[in-house]
């Protein structure tokens, strides 16, 4: 990718360049160096798992903005789950769907309402490396569906040690329609998430088979990825073990993390479009069809469909959450799977989540810890006595590193402002409003997130007495950064968020003024309002597509 961008003149140049050829052999070499697993943390604490691969399933990977088949956290979590196994030396292995289309792109028009569009990327442009089977030939799987076979091939990225594998259905041996199977993440309706799960699961665990990697755990996450464990349930009933062992060692080698602490954020799929998507597989696994679907079926709710999450559940003997709060909820969730234990005896443990600190911790940040902690003290995070370091840092220091990062981000939405005065907007009003004069002082509380609505967006409003508690005169601002689905736009969060009576009662709070201009309503003498934002975010796509800002009344934007 840094290569196709530099001119050739200028490669030619370095290529007869001694200190420049000394240089990129030595990078070489740690490159090469870092691509086994040598030293890792594995290797010298467990050298026996090196060889034990960890199958990593999951309908998306954000692991950079050149691939952009990711919406959210899920992603950026299985990116960073990618990358720090890389940096351990765990031998993972990611499985993923190819979305040609990525997840769905937005723009702002200049009337500020939300615009959805395409944007197809390049593979040969970016890290990724098809993957070819015997013969050169662009697929290596086959997975039939609603009846007719599709044939499925692989994009490769290596993430540091770790390969990831995407699954691609876009080739020419396929059905028009089914070519179009796996082209955007989450789109479509029910039949058509559930098609991709299918080909996720079984094309997955069948495209490893074709390259040769054996696991020998195997990680769902989150239930979009369940029918990997049904698919193995039916190899093993193929090699000769009948049902309900093959189900006891598929669950031996399983593992699934639940992310999602509400219903509507689990898959499930009426009875009659999973039988239609999969075949009679109950025929192949020499068991009555009733016996298949039971993995699936709720034992209280949803009668009638096939839950992914319940699937995940029975089929994985280690199931976690994702954090301390969000493991006893899930207990609680699923505790009718388990109808003779109390809630606090369900087994479901939790993992909290972590994140990829060379990916996220700001430099400004790292230089301070480094100077504190000492160089390596990201290595020693285990130890006890590093977290008391941390919490002997001097607060002014910490505080002068913050505003510095933050003017940093005053400074970004200025050019953006800058950027998009240059192209796009026809009035001085939409440079002003863009943020171009907030005030870095200002206390400035940040959301960004997909805008599902089990993402709860209206949470900071949960308790108003505590916004009540800041300081009188205090200017608070709170950035929203949100990308609306379907129909749910950013300007619905005003909508169905700020319109609660007990929130446009708190005047007090500046809330009403704002929604009251947001929409263009009459609004009082003094009020101010709002305007939109959408670009990339840098590193990763996050689209920033609303910036709120609340208790405005010291903002200069008339």
């Amino acid at each position: 990718m840094v290569l196709r961008r530099v001119h050739p003149e200028r490669l030619s140049a370095v290529a007869r360049d001694p200190q420049f050829l000394a240089l990129y052999d030595r990078l070489m070499r740690k490159a090469d160096r870092e691509r086994t697993s040598q030293g890792t943390w594995v290797a010298n604490r467990y050298p026996d798992l090196v060889d034990r691969p960890i199958a990593y399933f999951c309908a998306e990977f954000g692991l950079h903005n050149s691939v952009p088949i990711y919406s959210g956290g899920l992603g950026v979590l299985a990116g960073d789950h990618c990358k720090a196994a890389s940096d351990l030396g765990v031998p993972l292995v990611g499985v993923g769907l190819f979305y040609t289309k990525g997840y769905f792109d937005q723009h702002l028009r200049l009337d500020g309402w939300q615009e959805d569009s395409d944007e197809q990327f390049d593979p040969t442009s970016g890290p990724l490396e098809q993957v070819f089977g015997p013969g050169q030939q662009p697929w290596l799987a086959v997975v039939n569906t609603h009846g007719r076979d599709i044939h499925v091939g692989a994009w490769r990225m290596m993430v540091g040690r770790v390969p990831v594998y995407f699954l691609d259905t876009n080739l020419e041996e396929n059905d028009p329609q089914d070519r179009e199977l796996a082209s955007k993440l989450y789109a479509g309706g029910p039949d058509l998430r559930l098609r991709q799960e299918w080909i996720l699961g079984v094309g997955g665990v069948r495209v490893l088979r074709a390259v040769g990697i054996e696991p020998r755990a195997w990680h769902a996450n989150e239930g979009h990825a369940a029918f990997m464990l049904v698919e193995r349930v039916r190899e093993l009933v193929l090699s000769g073990m009948d049902f309900d062992e093959a189900s006891r060692r598929v669950r031996a080698t399983s593992v699934f993390t639940t992310h999602t602490p509400v219903p509507a954020g689990h898959d499930a799929f009426a009875v009659d479009q999973v039988v239609q998507c999969t075949g009679p597989i109950w025929e192949e696994m020499k068991v009555p069809r009733e016996r298949v679907l039971d993995i699936g079926r709720h034992p209280v709710e949803n009668h009638g469909q096939f839950h992914m999450t319940v699937a995940a559940i029975r089929l994985s003997s280690h199931v976690n959450g994702v954090a301390k709060r969000h493991g006893e909820v899930s207990r609680d969730i699923w505790r009718t799977l388990w109808p003779e234990r109390p809630a606090d005896a369900v087994p479901i443990g939790h993992i909290t989540n972590g994140v990829h600190l060379a990916t996220w911790m700001a430099r400004d940040v790292m230089d301070l810890l480094d100077q504190r902690l000492g160089k390596n003290w990201g290595d020693r995070l285990d130890e006890p006595g590093i977290w008391d370091c941390v919490l002997s840092i001097d607060d002014g220091e910490l505080w002068r590193v913050h505003h510095r990062m933050k003017r940093l981000l005053m400074g970004f939405i200025r050019e953006q402002a800058r950027r998009r005065w240059a192209r796009q907007w026809k009035e001085a009003a939409h440079v002003v409003g863009a943020g171009t004069l907030l005030d870095p002082n200002a206390l400035t509380i940040g959301f960004a997130r997909r805008f599902a609505t089990y993402k709860r967006a209206s949470l900071i409003f949960e308790d108003l007495e505590r916004l009540r508690e800041l300081p009188d005169g205090e200017v608070v601002r709170e950035l929203t950064a949100v990308k609306g689905i379907g129909e749910w736009t950013a300007h619905m969060f005003l909508m169905f968020t700020l319109h609660r009576p007990d929130v446009l009662a708190t005047g007090d709070l500046g809330v009403r003024n704002a929604a009251m201009q947001a929409y263009g309503l009459d609004a009082p003498p003094g009020a101010q309002a709002l305007t939109e934002i959408a670009e990339p975010w840098r590193p990763y796509r996050t689209r920033a597509c609303l910036y709120l800002w609340r208790s405005l009344r010291n903002e200069p934007l008339s």
